[in-house]
């Protein structure tokens, strides 16, 4: 819904995309503020507190988030054989759920291949998530 704010400011309708970016986060919708798209609004009064706001929601949600993932194993799997794992991460701004619609495991697992979805925990937007960012947390992760 924040892509309406887009349409608002490219026919400079700034104060409607202020009120539906204030709608957003008032419904604990996290916002991508800092996306160049946004510049425009930077000189509306209400925007700074929106940024406050939207920036204290980012970091309760990164308390409460957590590094998920999925394992599918091949049919017929064994913990005797040794199998190629195929590991998939989502793209920026995305979670697990998102990618699977597009990358289905079925073809690897039909080779034999172990496929593993990864979630980063590192909150990027309303129910996205990144990879890089100012921790480098995909290399953090991995070292784990």
């Amino acid at each position: 819904m924040f892509f309406k704010t887009w349409l608002c400011i490219q026919v400079k309708a700034y104060e409607e995309g202020v009120d539906i970016l204030s709608y957003l986060i008032e419904r604990k919708y996290l916002c991508p503020l800092h996306w160049g798209l946004f510049k425009p609004l930077e000189k509306q009064v209400r925007f700074e507190k929106l940024k406050e706001q939207n920036e204290l929601l980012r970091s309760q949600l990164q308390e409460k988030s957590e590094y998920k993932y999925e394992v599918f194993l091949p049919e017929g799997y064994t913990k005797v054989k040794k199998y190629p794992v195929f590991f998939t991460l989502h793209g920026d701004g995305k979670n697990i759920e998102h990618h699977k619609m597009f990358w289905k495991p079925d073809w690897l697992l039909s080779e034999g291949y172990i496929v593993v979805y990864l979630q980063s925990s590192q909150v990027s937007i309303y129910e996205g998530y990144l990879w890089m960012g100012k921790r480098m947390y995909l290399f953090k992760m991995l070292r784990k």
